[in-house]
């Protein structure tokens, strides 16, 4: 007897998101960076930023920086399929400066 059974798939990665300092989410869903995966699998901090949980990541106190998640989708039998590492970048807000006053004559 043979059987044949589907390959999992770990998607294909979305553009990274990017959030201003300060306004990013407390609950992002890693999920939302990926198109045709199968989801059962793992999510990986790869900065070991201590914010994930399952898919699911609090970007609500993070620092300006690129962030990345690595996704690993279960194997089927032998059948597996590559890891996917997906981006979060936490912008720095602009700086205007400090007004100076001028006098004029």
């Amino acid at each position: 007897s043979i059987s044949v059974v589907e390959a999992p798939e770990s998607g294909t990665a979305n553009a990274p998101e990017e959030f201003c300092e300060g306004a990013a989410p407390a609950s992002y869903d890693l999920f939302d960076l990926l198109e045709d995966e199968d989801q059962t699998g793992i999510w990986n901090d790869d900065n070991a930023t201590g914010v994930l949980t399952g898919n699911t990541v609090d970007l609500s106190g993070l620092s300006p920086a690129t962030y990345n998640f690595t996704f690993n989708v279960d194997a089927v039998g032998s059948c597996d399929d590559v890891d996917i590492t997906v981006s979060i970048v936490i912008n720095t807000l602009p700086n205007a400066g400090t007004p100076t006053p001028a006098t004029f004559c």
